[in-house]
């Protein structure tokens, strides 16, 4: 999708809602205002993200949903996660990304961002397969499938 909207000179947007709920902000605003005067910079941030998803068989079906339930709600996590331990650097609100596409601006928090949560996630999987530490580098899991995507993990094993 990067790719594709790249070549053809497309405004994107990632839309993670979550970042922009209040107490999301306000938390930014506080460890980044307040906390990193004190403490320095932070290296670590809690996220949990819970429903109940669709209501749809596709849903828990890791091959029809390319990555499953965990692939799905973990995303919200990893980025409100990421969001919380960067820098502040547009305004807090969804309004901003209308102010964008209509001043033909990228935003901020785009393709790049929402690629970048598919690389945690993937190596979240891979470390969970393998059982051991994975070392994130970029672009090192692009040809990496889950097992629960391939239909091959087995939850009871």
């Amino acid at each position: 999708m990067v790719q594709f909207a790249e070549e053809h000179k497309l405004l994107h947007g990632y839309l993670e809602d979550q970042l922009f709920e209040p107490a999301v902000t306000r938390g930014r605003e506080i460890i980044w205002r307040r906390g990193v005067t004190l403490t320095g910079r932070p290296f670590l941030a809690r996220a949990a993200e819970e429903h109940s998803g669709p209501h749809v068989p596709w849903f828990w079906q890791g091959k029809m949903q390319d990555g499953g339930v965990l692939n799905d709600m973990m995303c919200h996590s990893v980025e409100v996660a990421r969001f919380l331990l960067t820098e502040p650097g547009y305004e807090a609100e969804n309004r901003y990304f209308s102010r964008c596409f209509l001043h033909g601006e990228r935003p901020e928090i785009n393709f790049y961002d929402g690629l970048a949560v598919t690389e945690l996630l993937m190596v979240a999987y891979k470390s969970n397969e393998e059982e051991r530490t994975i070392d994130l580098v970029p672009g090192a899991f692009d040809d990496f499938i889950p097992a629960v995507a391939r239909g091959t993990w087995n939850p009871r094993a």
